[in-house]
């Protein structure tokens, strides 16, 4: 036996937003956000991707990276590098300006 129909002034009624997934939106977000500050480093993740993990009622929002060859992580790799040795460098010298300068900065 199924139930009465209700009136459709009775039921709370949703909008398009009911469907709005808001931790998925966010993943996107921080994902965008993630892919745009290594790509100021000059390096891109081709395969990079929003998933979710965990059964349809549990579940959490990650970043996949995909699949990265060899040839990509040495470039990515070499490109951190030299960007964060010339930061150091480039840290190294605002202290000793600093040190000289009786800690007034550079």
């Amino acid at each position: 036996m199924t139930d009465p129909p209700v009136s459709r002034d009775l039921v709370t009624r949703v909008w398009t937003d009911y469907f709005e997934i808001g931790d998925h939106q966010d993943a996107m977000a921080i994902g965008a956000d993630f892919v745009n500050a290594f790509r100021r480093l000059g390096v891109d993740f081709t395969n990079i991707g929003i998933v979710q993990q965990g059964d349809s009622r549990d579940y959490e929002y990650g970043i996949d990276l995909g699949f990265i060859d060899t040839d990509e992580a040495k470039d990515a790799t070499q490109k951190v590098n030299a960007l964060m040795d010339e930061l150091q460098a480039f840290r190294e010298k605002a202290a000793v300006e600093c040190a000289e300068n009786g800690g007034d900065g550079p």
